[in-house]
């Protein structure tokens, strides 16, 4: 259970923030991510150097839902004192990141270190679905080379992370 939530987490984490555009012709180059340093200050609008329950509640990512809030500051919050300082939210972005490794490891099937279309397919998430394979390797792809290295698979890409959703429960995007 608590490896199929981590992979889902991850999955959540790599798929609901965009990558940056890398020059391409035509298009306005995006702003780099923040770091996690930033995103922790913007979060922490009260400045007390932690994140409770209420400014996750006023980030327009949780929309107000107050159980994703307390799910994401659940995880976050490792001393369980309900509210995450800059260092707990720190290793937390950590530990998603060797998750993300060994995720990445699971799916480069071929051992060549870049997913491909039919890796991504693989994924339970995506169901062998290639248009949703395609879609989300054009997310993870930074570079648009066609194809996903661990560098662009583990960059962090959402911080709001929600364990899986029960069958049957899942909400619409």
């Amino acid at each position: 259970m608590k490896l199929g939530r981590v992979c889902l987490v991850s999955f959540v984490c790599l798929v609901l923030v965009g990558g940056v555009a890398w020059g391409e012709p035509g298009k306005k180059a995006k702003k780099a991510p923040p770091t996690p340093e930033e995103l922790f200050t913007q979060m922490d609008t009260n400045k007390d150097k932690a994140v409770n329950l209420d400014e996750l509640l006023a980030m327009k990512q949780i929309k107000g839902d107050k159980e994703v809030a307390q799910k994401v500051l659940a995880a976050w919050d490792a001393d369980k004192d309900g509210k995450a300082t800059q260092e707990e939210f720190k290793k937390f972005l950590e530990s998603q990141g060797q998750q993300r490794e060994r995720q990445f490891a699971k799916l480069d099937l071929n051992a060549d270190k870049a997913l491909t279309v039919d890796e991504v397919k693989s994924m339970k998430q995506v169901g062998g679905d290639e248009t949703k394979a395609k879609a989300l390797l054009e997310r993870l792809d930074d570079n648009k080379d066609g194809k996903v290295s661990l560098a662009e698979f583990t960059r962090v890409r959402n911080i709001f992370q929600v364990p899986p959703a029960e069958k049957g429960n899942k909400k619409a995007k």
